[in-house]
């Protein structure tokens, strides 16, 4: 058989509890603006992830982490994960994220789009309806203004966009 996985999912949060010190250390330093992504060194190919006290976490554990799993359900109960479909809870309050985990969170969907397969759109996608359905209008701006000229700079600077040199499609938008 195959060697063990060395890297964390969010499955693995949910399996065990003790792991959720890596999940909210990953999301602390992305709102602190100290995240960085590098590559897995324990499997080939090697995936995107960030690491956390000597734990290698996938992008997307993180995002499905802090922004799907506590504000969303998936419809689909077929098991066919193409075909999830993720439904806001209407009960669920989510006015507080801060707006620079949206923007990180786009960060990661451009990464899919710009580095990954051509399957990793159907991701990237879902990070941005995410991100949508919570309330921000990132994924419009990026949409409209991800091509040709890039929007008109604003003024405010983001803390988190200087460690993580996200690219001109998020700098553009300020």
């Amino acid at each position: 058989m195959g060697k063990e996985r060395k890297y964390l999912i969010f499955k693995d949060v949910q399996r065990d509890g003790k792991l959720k010190a890596y999940f909210d250390g990953c999301v602390r330093m992305v709102l602190e603006g100290t995240a960085r992504i590098s590559g897995t060194r324990s499997s080939e190919p090697q995936h995107p992830c960030f690491r956390y006290e000597g734990e290698e976490l996938l992008l997307n554990a993180v995002t499905e982490y802090y922004l799907r799993d506590p504000y969303f359900y998936n419809k689909n109960t077929s098991g066919d994960s193409w075909k999830d479909e993720w439904v806001l809870k209407p009960e669920e309050a989510h006015a507080f994220i801060p707006e620079d985990f949206f923007r990180f969170a786009c960060y990661i969907a451009l990464c899919h789009m710009k580095y990954g397969a051509s399957y990793n759109s159907v991701t990237a996608n879902r990070i941005f309806a995410i991100v949508s359905a919570l309330g921000s209008d990132l994924p419009a701006r990026l949409k409209k203004h991800g091509r040709g000229k890039p929007a008109p700079p604003s003024e405010r600077k983001t803390r988190l966009l200087r460690p993580c040199l996200a690219g001109r499609y998020l700098r553009a938008l300020g």
